[in-house]
């Protein structure tokens, strides 16, 4: 996985100084605004954008995404407004191409009470389905982000939506630290799959109610990486917490060290490795294994193997034992 920013925070640069900081402050990539008030414009011209990812290249940054600002109006009731939003994501999408970004970022826009919750789902629906066949063939990804806008609040509700709109390339772009107030990254991580185009890192203390740095707030971040490893996912994370310059050198020392976490293992499968290991004779194997780290299913817990297995010296879990005890 690379680490990136946003150019959310710093609009007003352009795209070469956007990419020149992030390098600059430690990051390998860089998802770029697409809006009039941003050098990449809807009504940009193509060698302008080529222009930008030979900028790019020469920098040795990644460009893994783009944010359309004018696609909020999907939420809109003012059918121009929303057919202005599909238009903008088809262009977004040939600029992605372009660029080499993989992943458009779409945020739909708030629901509000002049449009109801099932009305602005299916409008949504449609748009998407009308902008699938151009995102296929771009081989571009349209990512709907969860955020705080009073829709798709389960992942259950999302992973349905996104079955409904019928394409692979339209999934689910995926904030860790929107939804901790009242969810848990890591199951919708593992529910929603490869159904997950991109990636946001963001933390948030629940008792404050309120955003923090990374590593502040209370993500579960083993359990978070965990998640994203066990869904195979490779792409990059990108940071939408600083934008000034110590936050981002902050914040990139942070998603490092998240990066680095080494995900322990669940007690079962340790165990299931051991009596392979054991039946196989591999000493070596053997040894290694006895110091990996073994999450306990029933206190939560992070041991070392040797300590999960050494029962007579009042070690391991009772959950822990009987796990084992069903497997030996």
């Amino acid at each position: 996985m690379r680490i990136g920013a946003t150019q959310l925070f710093f609009p007003e640069k352009s795209v070469a100084e956007s990419l020149a900081y992030a390098k600059a402050t430690g990051y390998e990539s860089l998802e770029l605004c697409v809006n009039q008030e941003a050098e990449l414009k809807p009504d940009s011209d193509e060698a302008a954008v080529r222009a930008m990812r030979r900028e790019a290249d020469r920098l040795g940054m990644a460009i893994p995404s783009l944010v359309p600002r004018e696609c909020q109006g999907f939420a809109s009731p003012d059918a121009a407004v929303r057919a202005r939003a599909l238009e903008v994501l088809r262009v977004s999408i040939r600029f992605a191409a372009l660029l080499g970004a993989d992943t458009i970022l779409v945020h739909p826009g708030q629901l509000t009470p002049q449009v109801r919750y099932d009305v602005m789902y299916a409008n949504f629906r449609e748009a998407l389905r009308q902008a699938a066949p151009a995102a296929e063939r771009a081989k571009v990804a349209v990512g709907v982000e969860n955020v705080w806008n009073k829709f798709l609040l389960s992942p259950l509700e999302a992973q349905r939506f996104i079955e409904e709109v019928g394409s692979a390339s339209v999934g689910i772009y995926f904030d860790v630290g929107n939804f901790v107030p009242w969810a848990y990254p890591e199951q919708w991580i593992s529910m929603l799959g490869r159904g997950i185009k991109k990636v946001h890192f963001k933390d948030f203390k629940r008792k404050a109610h309120q955003f923090v740095p990374l590593l502040e707030g209370d993500v579960d971040w083993p359990a978070v990486m965990q998640a994203l490893r066990g869904i195979g996912y490779e792409s990059d994370v990108i940071q939408e917490v600083a934008g000034d310059e110590a936050g981002m050198r902050a914040t990139a020392e942070a998603m490092r060290k998240i990066l680095a976490t080494v995900v322990p293992m669940s007690a079962q499968d340790f165990f299931v490795e051991y009596i392979a290991l054991g039946r196989a004779g591999d000493k070596a194997g053997l040894r290694e294994l006895m110091h990996k780290q073994v999450r306990c299913p029933a206190c939560n817990a992070v041991v070392d193997g040797i300590r999960t297995v050494t029962a007579d010296a009042g070690l391991a879990c009772p959950e822990c034992q009987r796990v084992w005890m069903q497997y030996r």
